[in-house]
């Protein structure tokens, strides 16, 4: 008796903390305009669990239909019916990330549990034509039913999207020929976009064509390429946001040439900057102050860049992805361990007028915007950081990509 004993723990205890599916539970996690929905069916064929049980290990989390979906007992576990005729559907509200999930065969013992990580996950994409979009993510990476992500009638050609780190405050560039502006809008507990208002620039240093927008670590500066101006913006924030004064970048190197994309490395010790009119990526060392110093060109030695615009690093700090929206193409570019390039190439795939691109969270795709035909090709992205076969998104809902430019995902 104590070998069998022992060796039932043993089971259970490999059985809690193995991964997201495969031992005792499949599921399928589709993000919703709500929040999350979990789709569970057990791995273990013609059988019948009438007590399986859900629980969250997050406060920041809820069961939306407690009650119906599930019912609730005393030690934290929801209960419901699992068996191989239906597939039960629990609804999870609470912020965007990772949800944290134990999933039971017996939800009153606990026994035979497996841990599960949910998320909520949305895609923000900005349409020229004037609306913003929210698209849930799925779990396989696709767009589900986007919906109008809010915003305001006076952003008349959104252009990228910021998020502070708390993700309740949103910055969307503004851009019209020649001008443009930059507004600061909340985000509601539905993730949409409200109360959105034109910041204030009062410095000698107006917007024109700003595109990208980047917040530093502290969120205290806000840095925007301004396009026709042929400058980096550097706005100071304010408690609440806003700006306080914008002034030029301070570079002494190379000048730019129409910049518009920006990124920053993870140490935010240097930013590249696209410079779409003359067909370069700079590096910039920030100095302690958030100023530049002399930027340089990034030293690419392969394929030559042709309007380079949107630019993403990896995690590591190893591939910098880049759109060209004159090639139509995406460049995909060695980072040597000084921050330059090495021999950028082609990934390979066809775009049409690609702008911005965005990488999920666990860099197996990546998401690039298409402007002259509306749609998202969303890539999956090989273990080498190399593009695989490009597929359209594949949204739905009433609310379409219109001329699509920045692409977030908040996740």
């Amino acid at each position: 008796m104590r070998n069998l004993c022992l060796y039932l723990t043993l089971i259970v205890y490999c059985k809690i903390t193995s991964a997201n599916s495969g031992a005792l539970f499949n599921v399928t996690n589709n993000t919703t305009p709500t929040g999350a929905t979990l789709n569970i069916t057990s791995t273990i064929p013609n059988r019948s669990y009438p007590i399986a049980g859900i629980k969250l290990n997050s406060n920041d989390y809820r069961l939306t239909n407690a009650g119906s979906e599930c019912t609730k007992i005393e030690n934290g576990y929801c209960l419901f019916a699992l068996n191989n005729l239906s597939t039960p559907s629990i609804s999870i509200t609470g912020k965007v990330g990772a949800i944290p999930i134990t999933l039971c065969l017996n939800g009153i013992g606990p026994l035979s549990c497996q841990s599960y990580e949910g998320s909520i996950r949305y895609a923000y994409v900005a349409n020229d034509s004037g609306q913003i979009l929210l698209c849930p993510i799925n779990s396989n990476g696709d767009l589900g039913v986007c919906i109008d992500g809010g915003g305001s009638t006076a952003i008349t050609g959104p252009n990228v999207i910021a998020f502070n780190a708390s993700k309740t405050m949103a910055y969307v560039t503004n851009s019209v020929p020649g001008s443009g502006s930059v507004f600061l809008c909340d985000v509601q507990s539905d993730y949409t976009l409200d109360a959105c208002n034109m910041l204030t620039n009062t410095s000698m240093f107006p917007f024109q064509v700003p595109f990208g927008i980047v917040l530093n670590k502290s969120q205290t500066k806000a840095y925007i390429p301004n396009g026709s101006d042929q400058h980096v913006l550097i706005c100071s924030l304010n408690m609440d946001g806003t700006f306080s004064a914008c002034q030029n970048s301070g570079n002494t190197g190379i000048p730019f040439g129409y910049p518009l994309g920006l990124v920053f490395n993870k140490a935010q010790t240097k930013a590249y900057v696209t410079n779409n009119g003359n067909h370069t990526v700079s590096i910039c060392p920030i100095q302690s102050n958030g100023t530049f110093g002399d930027c340089e060109d990034s030293g690419n030695t392969g394929i030559a860049f042709s309007s380079p615009l949107g630019i993403v690093l990896n995690g590591s700090e190893t591939i910098a992805y880049i759109t060209n929206t004159s090639a139509n193409t995406v460049s995909i570019c060695p980072m040597q361990n000084d921050g330059t390039f090495g021999a950028c190439i082609d990934s390979g795939d066809i775009f049409d007028y690609p702008i911005w691109i965005a990488l999920n969270s666990d860099e197996t795709k990546a998401y690039v915007t298409n402007n002259a035909n509306s749609t998202v090709s969303i890539c999956p992205l090989n273990i080498d950081g190399s593009f695989g076969v490009c597929q359209n998104a594949n949204h739905t809902g009433i609310s379409l990509f219109n001329g699509p430019e920045g692409i977030v995902l908040n996740q």
